[in-house]
């Protein structure tokens, strides 16, 4: 210790007359410096919606084209190698030739990359490769089918409500009336907040429809004198309360009767 506090007393003689700034200053100094640095490293430009699909060079595009038109097996959507010829790979690499410049263009345009990927997944899914382009392409597929829902839910009025963003149109697209909706309150949709659209149309999906009494939902049954007849709970059935067993029996019996 003894020795310390003579170097610390040499040290300052030496440096006598030397213009020193306060020790608190310093530190202070060098903590907005940091919290600076911290704020330039952190702070991130905004994404846009369609960042997940990454475009490949055209260069090494047409490398992965003459890779495919050299292969004789490929894997489909199923995991299963299976051979890879006549109509099948020629409908695979002619999607990816006419598929780089729709993409390139498309990262600027829902309409045109929906299209796009129904037209593909039209000609592919018979196939089984549609799952598998997608992979070649650099595509996600929760990428390929919210572009995909999009297009087929708004059709050919997607490219007027392009400007508000994949985001928003699958969330109104929740809605039945989807187009309508959109219409009606584009500029509203294009101010809110992605979170205020999704609570604006989980409110209109909750509302209940009323009947002409004003209780509740429509009745899915079908009142027959004392009976009621309604859809089973998977839908695949009829199902008939307040009968009898006996009476079911006859009920069947006279129905095999009429379509026999």
């Amino acid at each position: 210790m003894a020795k310390k506090e003579t170097k610390k007393a040499t040290k300052s003689k030496a440096e006598k007359g030397r213009p020193l700034k306060p020790r608190d200053a310093t530190a202070a100094d060098e903590q907005t410096s940091g919290a600076g640095e911290a704020k330039t490293v952190t702070k991130k430009p905004a994404q846009s919606v369609q960042a997940d699909v990454a475009l490949i060079s055209e260069e090494k595009s047409q490398e992965k084209i003459e890779a495919l038109r050299d292969q004789t097996t490929i894997n489909n959507d199923k995991g299963e190698e299976v051979a890879f010829d006549g109509e099948a790979k020629e409908v695979f690499i002619g999607a990816f030739e006419e598929g780089y410049p729709v993409i390139e263009r498309a990262l600027s345009s829902i309409y045109e990359l929906g299209s796009f990927l129904f037209d593909v997944r039209k000609r592919l899914k018979p196939h089984k490769l549609y799952y598998a382009w997608l992979e070649y392409a650099g595509i996600p597929e929760r990428t390929a089918s919210n572009y995909v829902q999009v297009y087929e839910r708004y059709a050919e009025s997607l490219p007027k409500f392009g400007h508000l963003g994949i985001k928003k149109l699958l969330t109104a697209a929740r809605l039945k009336n989807c187009v309508e909706y959109v219409e009606k309150n584009e500029r509203a949709i294009a101010e809110q907040s992605a979170d205020e659209l999704d609570k604006a149309v989980k409110a209109l999906r909750s509302t209940k429809k009323t009947t002409g009494t004003g209780k509740g939902r429509r009745p899915t049954w079908i009142p027959v004198g004392k009976c009621r007849i309604r859809p089973s709970m998977d839908g695949t059935k009829l199902v008939i309360e307040g009968i009898t067993k006996k009476k079911q029996v006859e009920l069947i019996e006279a129905i095999k009767g009429l379509l026999l």
